[in-house]
């Protein structure tokens, strides 16, 4: 890389060629540790389950009107897409 932009035949500095490159590999670092994943996985299921159980009265309405080919649907959707995602 030469520090041109091609085709303006101007020169850019490096931080304006990627202005986000250090904050890029920053992330990629974080990404990497399997500590940090499982850190924000945890933290997603906590909000999950804090927000299911404190609208537990309304979900479970709601789940108690759900008809059987409803749920069958949702798990052959859910099966369908986790087939796809592994063929891509």
């Amino acid at each position: 890389m030469d520090g041109t932009a091609q085709g303006s035949g101007r020169l850019m500095l490096d931080a304006d060629a990627a202005p986000g490159k250090h904050a890029g590999r920053v992330l990629r670092r974080l990404s990497a540790s399997p500590w940090t994943r499982a850190g924000l996985l945890a933290i997603a299921l906590g909000f999950a389950c804090y927000g299911l159980v404190s609208q537990w009265p309304q979900v479970r309405a709601a789940v108690g009107q759900l008809a059987a080919y409803d749920v069958v649907g949702a798990v052959l959707a859910v099966v369908a897409g986790l087939g796809c995602m592994m063929l891509a």
